[in-house]
């Protein structure tokens, strides 16, 4: 038992995985924190097995701002401009509070004002028109949530 969970607990969350997204009706949420390979991802691999041409895949990235300034930032940019691995549904960017930020009283509103500003730094500026345009919309490129 690794931290209470059975040796092979990876193996059986894939396969639970597996059975639903094998189904041709099934949407695919491929969720990648932003601080890792999102290309190489888990998630991304296995969304590819089972829906090859990315058609029922949408590619959402968690902790956009764990990404530094520079080569990191831009990479995740194409990412999110559906550049980089296509998926016919796109990228979405979410953005939720810290353990801190929720430590230290942070609401659903204020979490929103952080959000506009993390959209409006020179980070996201690279965003495709329609990406920026969603991220004011109710379908966001970048949302956060509580």
């Amino acid at each position: 038992m690794l931290g209470g969970q059975p040796p092979d607990i990876g193996r059986q969350v894939e396969n639970l995985a597996r059975k639903y997204i094998v189904q041709k009706n099934t949407l695919i949420l491929a969720v990648t924190a932003a601080n890792v390979d999102i290309v190489t991802s888990e998630a991304i691999r296995l969304a590819r097995e089972v829906d090859p041409k990315g058609e029922r895949t949408l590619g959402v990235i968690t902790k956009p701002d764990a990404r530094e300034q520079g080569p990191e930032m831009q990479a995740l940019v194409r990412v999110l401009n559906n550049q980089e691995l296509q998926l016919r549904k796109g990228y979405v960017a979410v953005k939720n509070r810290s353990q801190r930020q929720i430590e230290q009283g942070m609401d659903a509103e204020e979490a929103m004002k952080v959000k506009e500003t993390c959209v409006n730094e020179d980070n996201f500026v690279a965003l495709s028109h329609s990406n920026r345009k969603k991220a004011g919309s109710s379908r966001t490129t970048l949302t956060s949530s509580g």
